[in-house]
Parts: C-alpha cells; structure tokens; sequence
C-alpha cells in the first residue's frame, strides 16, 4: 500500500505478475536483477547479455549499501540466533 516508489529486491523476488499488479495499484515499481530464463535459446541469451548485465549490476549497487549494513547488524548484535 505505498504509493509512488521505487523498491530494489533480490533475484527471489522477481515475479512478473505481481511487479504489474503493483506499478498499476500503487504506482510504484520493483526492480530487481535480471533472472535466467529456462529454456531460454543461447543466441537470445548472448544478444541481451550485455544489457541485462548492465542492469544486474545497476540495482545491485543500489542495494549493496543496504545488504552490507543488514550484514553488519546481525554480525554486531547476533540477531538471527
């Protein structure tokens, strides 16, 4: 229920479905990096790779920050025992 904002989310979360659920309900959208496709031909794979990994590595810098300063909190405070 948040309205107009941009989410960054690991490659777990990438569900298409509910991606278009949001950006049409709440106006906001989720990028994550981008996830293999099974069964996908190689030569498509090859023609996107430069682009998807561009991609990949954008959102992954953007949520380095805060991956790094989740690690440091459960280091610090041994939350997930």
């Amino acid at each position: 229920n948040i309205n107009n904002r941009t989410f960054f989310g690991d490659k777990i979360y990438n569900d298409a479905e509910f991606f278009k659920d949001l950006a049409i309900n709440t106006n906001s959208i989720m990028l994550t990096p981008v996830k293999g496709i099974k069964g996908q031909p190689e030569v498509i794979k090859q023609r996107d790779k430069a682009a998807n990994d561009l991609f990949s590595t954008a959102v992954s810098t953007i949520r380095q920050p805060i991956e790094s300063l989740f690690n440091w909190l459960i280091t610090k405070t041994d939350i997930q025992r």
